[in-house]
């Protein structure tokens, strides 16, 4: 997961220097990347300041709880949607 977590870190740093908004890129970031690990998600959104610990322990408390599940995967969805940028700034570097 290291090299997914270097990955990602430099994507995030990237598109925010381009101001890519996160549905230009999400679609492109999860077409090579399929995160499904919800805490590694949750590890990177924090470092890499995209969203505060209490988000993230909202996150991990409505996928815990069943009757949420419509609640925990739009959660997830949100979550995957932004660790954006790796494909959309692979293929840039490569046109």
């Amino acid at each position: 997961m290291t090299d997914l977590r270097d990955k990602l870190m430099i994507e995030i740093a990237a598109s925010r220097h381009l101001e890519k908004s996160v549905s230009e890129t999400a679609d492109a970031i999860l077409a090579v990347i399929e995160v499904t690990d919800l805490q590694e998600c949750l590890r990177v959104l924090i470092a890499a300041e995209e969203i505060s610990l209490a988000e993230a322990k909202r996150m991990q408390a409505a996928v815990q709880l069943p009757k949420k599940m419509y609640a925990a995967d739009m959660l997830i969805n949100a979550c995957k949607a932004r660790l954006i940028t790796y494909r959309a700034m692979q293929n840039r570097r490569e046109m």
